[in-house]
């Protein structure tokens, strides 16, 4: 099990670290990184029901779509030529244009990781798109980057534990960045049960030639997100690994307690699978 082919969106408030950290993780993983810019078709920003607009009042807003595309277009690709073309690492840019939910999920379809910005209030549209379909129907782990972190990621992570199948899943997605972790933490969240114990995980990595510490948390009065935050503090965290938790109601996402909290207010890069 390996990670080789990492995807990096081209979207977010700070596309610098963004980029940093997927060529840093590709050099680390000696793997190919594709950064993909997802362009909107200006067509689509043509009102729904245009009666009464004239084809020249039409055509100003189709142009002026395209002004704003292609601005974004130029920010991202010198972004990319800053932080990429001189890296050393197999990097590729990749233009498409489309959804960005249906565009990102079929680049992800041969990609072992999606790499996007980590959601802000003032983020656009498009990326809240993206980071909603890449965590909840590509199938594949997902790392959110936080606004100013682009330094080396993973040397001392910390597992979100509780027991769950989507934290299973995120762990043994994170196999390959686990070996190489100088520390690895376990942090078992409140009362799981005898089903799937933090012990049961450290044994399987054991296994897997990790060697891992065990530390439960009395949540008390804090919320989970809260009091991940507060534990990632105390072991001097750089990745928090962990399961993405919600569901679709009406195409609405609605997120689980600990996956808010953290997208809301967590200043480290989150591995997370679905």
């Amino acid at each position: 099990m390996s990670i080789k082919s990492i995807v990096a969106l081209a979207d977010g408030n700070d596309l610098h670290s963004v980029l940093s950290a997927a060529v840093g993780l590709t050099a680390r993983l000696s793997g190919r990184l594709d950064v993909l810019h997802i362009k909107a078709d200006p067509y689509d920003t043509i009102p729904i029901g245009v009666g009464g607009m004239t084809g020249d009042m039409i055509q100003e807003i189709i142009d002026a779509a395209k002004k704003v595309i292609e601005d974004r277009r130029t920010q991202a690709k010198v972004e990319y030529d800053r932080v990429c073309s001189s890296s050393g690492q197999s990097v590729h840019w990749k233009e498409v244009i489309g959804r960005p939910a249906k565009m990102l999920s079929i680049a992800s379809r041969f990609a072992d990781l999606l790499v996007l910005a980590q959601p802000e209030s003032k983020s656009a549209g498009s990326l809240l798109e993206a980071v909603d379909a890449a965590m909840f129907e590509t199938g594949r782990p997902l790392l959110l980057i936080p606004s100013g972190v682009s330094s080396v990621i993973g040397n001392r992570i910390m597992i979100a534990w509780n027991g769950s199948t989507q934290a299973a899943l995120a762990v043994t997605a994170a196999l390959p960045l686990l070996h190489l972790a100088g520390q690895v933490n376990i942090v078992q969240i409140g009362d799981i049960g005898k089903d799937a114990p933090a012990s049961e995980l450290a044994l399987y990595l054991s296994l897997h030639g990790i060697k891992t510490e065990i530390h439960a948390i009395d949540l008390g009065i804090r919320d989970i997100g809260g009091a991940l935050i507060d534990a990632a503090e105390r072991f001097d965290s750089d990745l928090i690994v962990m399961g993405a938790y919600g569901h679709s109601r009406f195409r609405e996402r609605i997120l689980g307690g600990a996956t808010r909290g953290l997208l809301a207010i967590s200043p480290w890069p989150l591995f997370m699978m679905h």
